[in-house]
């Protein structure tokens, strides 16, 4: 009957299967490695190469969240911003220092001077806490969803009247599009201070300003910063 040879699992040999009488080679889930067995659940893909059941080979084969890392899937926690670079003077929000998410995650405590420093965010709300002096500096923070973000200014001067301010992004200049919120108890040589859980990722300008109301009112001077962050992620994916 009919003229073509036939395949049997027997001649295809290991790592192959016989299918519509031909020899396939064993590197589908339902047929993988040297036994050509199905692969199942938790390790339900099987390598390219044909040699064994995984997890994955891509994040395709991975839930929303989660990444292929070493053919296991593992949460998707990459960040930008994890280390600092606190070299330029920050008293320009285009060049803010930035403030590292480990460094950030132990608590950072930096000491600033915004004596000589210029008038690059400037608001204006008639009167209100937004009102702000000239004397400003910057610094920038990368943010996950979910992150909380508690900054603390201390000035160490009595006479200086600082006030703080969030940005989203890397823009401020003024720029209420972005502000999140000015944050000033009031008071000469008064700490601020403000908490903020992160609802998208990405960079966040922290400003440390002072606060004009009256004419003998010192609005610029030394502080120490302290900025904490709180991730939900081990190691707030800086790992």
């Amino acid at each position: 009957m009919g003229g073509g040879c036939v395949c049997t699992e027997a001649s295809c040999g290991v790592g192959f299967r016989c299918l519509e009488g031909k020899c396939q080679f064993c590197n589908l889930k339902e047929a993988c490695g040297p036994a050509c067995a199905p692969c199942a659940a938790p390790t339900a893909v099987c390598t390219p190469d044909g040699t064994k059941c995984v997890q994955c080979n891509d994040a395709l084969d991975c839930a929303t969240g989660e990444k292929c890392k070493n053919q296991t899937c593992v949460p998707d926690c990459e960040a930008q911003g994890c280390a600092s670079d606190l070299g330029p003077k920050g008293t320009e929000c285009d060049t803010a220092r930035i403030i590292g998410r480990l460094d950030a995650l132990a608590g950072k405590l930096v000491k600033g001077d915004t004596t000589y420093s210029g008038n690059d965010d400037d608001l204006w709300s008639g009167g209100s806490v937004c009102y702000d002096a000239e004397s400003d500096d910057f610094y920038r923070i990368w943010l996950k969803a979910g992150d909380t973000l508690d900054v603390t200014v201390t000035p160490l001067d009595s006479f200086f009247d600082v006030m703080l301010k969030l940005y989203k992004g890397i823009s401020c200049a003024g720029d209420t599009t972005t502000l999140i919120g000015c944050f000033h108890k009031g008071g000469d040589g008064k700490a601020d201070a403000f908490s903020y859980k992160a609802v998208d990722e990405g960079w966040y300008t922290i400003v440390v300003d002072g606060r004009y109301a009256f004419e003998e009112d010192q609005d610029w001077g030394e502080y120490e910063l302290l900025v904490k962050l709180t991730c939900p992620q081990t190691g707030c994916c800086c790992l």
